[in-house]
């Protein structure tokens, strides 16, 4: 079952946790699939724009402001990328805290 599904089945909204996490998860990942979408025009423009500029259609400084904006871009969908790791590793680390309370 999807996140999507999840969000039909009435049992979910009975717990306000499960279903702020659920939302919360949802929220996320429809950002990342968002930046994502985004990069790949980027990336599609400044291929444009790079012939533009071989062309003389466009100045090297359009084209360099173009390729700075991108690049921010890049820089952030990386840093999403690190604390989607970082949260991966504290999760598993708490999981096997937890287990580790429980077997004591």
């Amino acid at each position: 079952m999807d996140l999507k599904e999840k969000t039909s089945d009435p049992s979910i909204w009975k717990d306000n946790k499960k279903t702020a996490s659920l939302m919360k998860e949802i929220s996320i990942i429809e950002k990342d699939i968002e930046l994502r979408k985004i990069l790949s025009q980027k990336a599609d423009d400044i291929e444009v724009l790079y012939d533009f500029l071989n062309n003389n259609q466009v100045t090297e400084s359009e084209f360099e402001i173009e390729l700075e904006n991108f690049s921010k871009l890049i820089k952030e969908f990386e840093l999403k990328l690190i604390r989607g790791e970082n949260r991966k590793i504290l999760n598993l680390i708490l999981l096997i805290f937890n287990l580790e309370m429980k077997q004591e």
